[in-house]
C-alpha cells in the first residue's frame, strides 16, 4: 500500500476540535453557577464548543479514506483499529470508574468495567469510542457504497439520504428510547442510545470521506463562503440555541437534565449550528496551515496529541477543579473557569506529552513517542 499523503489542515482540524471539547467540559458547568443576569450569555458562549467532537467523527472518516482502498486486507485493518482503540479504552474506562467512584456507594469491579466499555458512560466523554468503534466495524461496506455512488455520480444523494436519516434519527429515536416502551425493552441504558448509536454519527463519517475524495474542490468551496457571512450565521443560531436550551433546562435540578428531551427546533438549530462551526474550523484549519505561524504550530502540537488529550481530559479537569476549590476559588466565581480551563489544557498537554515518552505508550495513551517529535 502507497503511503497516504499528509494533510496540515487535518492536523490542525484535530487541534481545533480537541480544544473545543475540552473548552466545553470546562465552562458548561458554568451554566449551572452563572447568576441571572449572565445565565443566557454563559449559555451562548458554551454553544460555540458542541461541535468538537462531530469534527473528531468527520476527521476520522477522512483519516480513514486516505489510508484505505478498496483492496485493503480488512482483517489486519480491524487488527490496527483494535489496536488503537481497545487498550487505552478499557484502560481509561477503568481509571475514570476509579477516579469518579472512589469514596461513593458505587462499586468498582470488572464487571462495571466492562459495563462501562460496552456502554460509553464512564465519564462525560466516552460515548465517542462507542460511536466510533461501529463505524470502524462498518467502515469496509460504508466505503464500498460510497465508492458505488461516486462511481456513478451520484455522491450527493447518499450524503442528503444519509443526512435525512440522521435528522429523523435525531428528532424521532428519543420519543422511544426516553419512554416507558424503551425503558422496559433495555432498562436505565435506553436514554444512552441516541447518542451512541453509529446512525447519529454517520452522516458526519460521509461528510469526511467526501472531503478526503474531494479535498481541493472542498477547499476551494470553503473559500468561497464569506468568514463574515459565517459569522453572522453561527452568531444568529448561537442565540436561537442558547434561548431555547436556557428556557427548556433552567429551574430543573442537574440530575433531571439529561432526561428532558430537547424539542424539535433546538435540535435543527444544533444540527445547524454544529455543521456550521465545522465549517468555520476548516477555514480556520486551512488558513492557518498556509500561515505556518507559532499559533499554527501550537495547534499542529494539540493535533498531534489529540487522542491522550481527548482521553485524559476530564480525569485532569476533575482533579484540578477540586484543587482550586481546596486552595482558593469557588465554582460561582466568574475567574474560577478561565482560571481552570488554562490549567486544565496545560495540564492535559503536558501529561501526555510525558506519557508519550514512556515505552508502549499508544497501549495506554494513544500517543507513540514519535508523534510528538
Amino acid at each position: 500500500m502507497t503511503r497516504p499523503a499528509w494533510f496540515d489542515e487535518v492536523l490542525l482540524l484535530r487541534g481545533l476540535a480537541v480544544i473545543s471539547v475540552v473548552a466545553l467540559h470546562v465552562f458548561v458547568q458554568a451554566r449551572e453557577w452563572a447568576g441571572d443576569e449572565t445565565t443566557l450569555a454563559v449559555y451562548l458562549f458554551v454553544t460555540a464548543f458542541t461541535h468538537g467532537v462531530m469534527t473528531f467523527i468527520a476527521v476520522s472518516g477522512f483519516v480513514l479514506a486516505n489510508k484505505y482502498g478498496q483492496h485493503t486486507d480488512w482483517l489486519a485493518f480491524y487488527a490496527k483499529r483494535a489496536k488503537i482503540i481497545i487498550p487505552p479504552y478499557l484502560i481509561f474506562t477503568a481509571v475514570y470508574l476509579l477516579r469518579l467512584r472512589w469514596g461513593t456507594v458505587y462499586p468498582i469491579n470488572l464487571k462495571e468495567v466492562l459495563k462501562g466499555a460496552v456502554m460509553g458512560n464512564s465519564a462525560s466523554h466516552m460515548w465517542f469510542f462507542v460511536s466510533i468503534i461501529q463505524l470502524y466495524l462498518l467502515f469496509p461496506v460504508i466505503y464500498r457504497v460510497y465508492l458505488w455512488f461516486e462511481k456513478n455520480r451520484r455522491e450527493a444523494w447518499l450524503l442528503g439520504g444519509t443526512f435525512v436519516l440522521f435528522l429523523v434519527w435525531t428528532l424521532y429515536s428519543r420519543n422511544f428510547f426516553f419512554t416507558d416502551g424503551g425503558h422496559r425493552l433495555l432498562g436505565k441504558a435506553a436514554v444512552l442510545i441516541p447518542q451512541r448509536f453509529f446512525l447519529n454519527s454517520l452522516f458526519y463519517f460521509l461528510l469526511g470521506i467526501y472531503a478526503r475524495r474531494n479535498f481541493e474542490s472542498v477547499k476551494i468551496a470553503a473559500r468561497v463562503v464569506s468568514p463574515w457571512a459565517l459569522a453572522v450565521l453561527i452568531l444568529i443560531l448561537g442565540l436561537a440555541t442558547a434561548y431555547l436550551d436556557f428556557t427548556r433546562l433552567w429551574g430543573y435540578p442537574v440530575a433531571e437534565r439529561r432526561l428532558i428531551q430537547p424539542p424539535a427546533p433546538l435540535t435543527l438549530f444544533r444540527v445547524a449550528m454544529n455543521l456550521s462551526l465545522i465549517l468555520a474550523q476548516f477555514k480556520l484549519a486551512c488558513y492557518l496551515a498556509a500561515r505556518r505561524s507559532a499559533v499554527s504550530r501550537l495547534i499542529g502540537r494539540f493535533g498531534r496529541l489529540s487522542y491522550g488529550i481527548y482521553l485524559i481530559h476530564v480525569l485532569v479537569l476533575v482533579t484540578i477543579q477540586h484543587g482550586l476549590v481546596k486552595v482558593w476559588m469557588s465554582y460561582d466565581q466568574l475567574l474560577f473557569y478561565p482560571v481552570l480551563a488554562v490549567l486544565t489544557f496545560v495540564g492535559c498537554y503536558v501529561s501526555v506529552l510525558l506519557l508519550s515518552k514512556i515505552p508502549f505508550s499508544e497501549w495506554f495513551i494513544g500517543v507513540k513517542k514519535q508523534a510528538v517529535e
